[in-house]
């Protein structure tokens, strides 16, 4: 009986983390969700929707972005880069200008608004 309980705490515990992490996604829409480099060294994103989402910016730099004390992004340390309008439940790849190979790269979605960093090693 003692292990049931833990069993059905257990049960409980995951189901709340996958319903967060869920949540988590669609509040986003677009979702940086990894890097990549082509063989002339051109750096691109990989952007997923989760629900249709209009054209947008995301910034992207070789250096950690910062964060303004007004919650603003620092854009003398990372380049623009434009996302086209998606539909829902899509994928894209966005060329950037950075070229490189073996080097992180820091992407920033929700510029200006939530600003969700996010790091990728780029092969």
């Amino acid at each position: 009986m003692k292990n049931l309980k833990s069993l059905i705490a257990l049960a409980v515990m995951a189901s709340l983390t996958l319903n967060s992490l869920s949540a988590h996604a669609y509040a986003l829409n677009e979702v940086a969700t990894g890097a990549t480099a082509d063989a002339s060294s051109t750096i691109s994103i990989k952007i997923t929707s989760a629900g249709a989402t209009e054209a947008t910016q995301i910034a992207v730099s070789f250096k950690v972005p910062r964060i303004n004390a007004d919650g603003t992004l620092d854009r003398s340390r990372v380049t623009m880069v434009g996302v086209p309008k998606l539909p829902m439940f899509s994928r894209v790849l966005i060329p950037t200008p950075l070229q490189g190979h073996n080097c992180w790269v820091f992407v920033v979605t929700g510029v200006d608004k939530d600003n969700q960093i996010k790091a990728f090693w780029v092969y």
